[in-house]
């Protein structure tokens, strides 16, 4: 696969980190795709999903991202393993990135890089993980001011895609929505809006997503044949879809 794929978000609150944790499960679930999931929020929430809390405050900052932003070659802080063929670049909640930086992530032996950003587009994290990245999607939840973050998420891409001209958006995803009638007005909203930029696929706010982080798993180890699994299996098979089509049209 070769992806460097980043999930960015212009604020916090939408599920991105959870969307990561799980997005990394199910397609590692392929005995064939290898995961590295770098960390560079400095809320290191997929850090002390993988290791735990008192490991993560623990980990000296040397062993973290931070150290390949001072030239620490990648290799020498990734954390193998932390699940079946996932592996972790982690980060520290101490962490304050200050430069922008591109990280040599391609040529490293995965199939798969995902990279969790902070939740403000102009945070060094989040510039950085644009540079180092080939493709980007963007999780929103379905309020009001979910349609005003689109143009903030595009126009960062835009931007940072003038120093990497590899960067492409993949989409929208629709995340966390729940039945009520403001959540089913804003989807429909943003489908009218943005089109085929949003996702077919949508991930919806269920308790078993809360119960499977509780428990420290995923939801494809917490309950594989759940509603809640089907929706992320159904959201790889379109980012993978997405990046077949984006490819060929490259190649074209």
């Amino acid at each position: 696969m070769g992806l460097v794929l980043s999930l960015t978000s212009r604020k916090g609150g939408v599920g991105k980190s959870t969307l990561a944790i799980n997005l990394a499960a199910a397609f590692a679930a392929d005995d064939d795709v290898r995961v590295l999931v770098v960390d560079l929020d400095n809320q290191a929430t997929l850090t002390q999903f993988y290791i735990g809390s008192a490991a993560t405050e623990q980990l000296p900052m040397n062993s973290t991202v931070a150290a390949a932003f001072d030239g620490a070659p990648l290799s020498d802080l990734i954390i193998e393993a932390v699940r079946p063929r996932i592996s972790l670049l982690p980060a520290s909640l101490a962490m304050n990135l200050k430069q922008e930086r591109c990280l040599d992530l391609v040529g490293l032996p995965y199939d798969l890089v995902l990279i969790d950003t902070p939740p403000d587009l102009n945070a060094a994290g989040a510039v950085s993980a644009l540079l180092s990245s080939n493709c980007v999607v963007s999780p929103l939840v379905p309020e009001p001011f979910a349609v005003s973050a689109v143009p903030s998420v595009q126009r960062a891409v835009v931007s940072v895609g003038l120093q990497n001209r590899g960067l492409r958006m993949l989409g929208f995803v629709v995340n966390a929505k729940q039945r009520v009638a403001i959540h089913a007005a804003t989807e429909q909203l943003l489908r009218n809006s943005y089109g085929p930029l949003v996702f077919d696929a949508g991930v919806t706010h269920r308790v078993d997503f809360k119960e499977a982080a509780l428990a420290g798993q995923s939801i494809q180890e917490y309950k594989p044949r759940s509603a809640a699994a089907k929706e992320i299996k159904g959201l790889v098979d379109e980012i993978t879809a997405r990046l077949e089509a984006s490819m060929k049209r490259s190649a074209a």
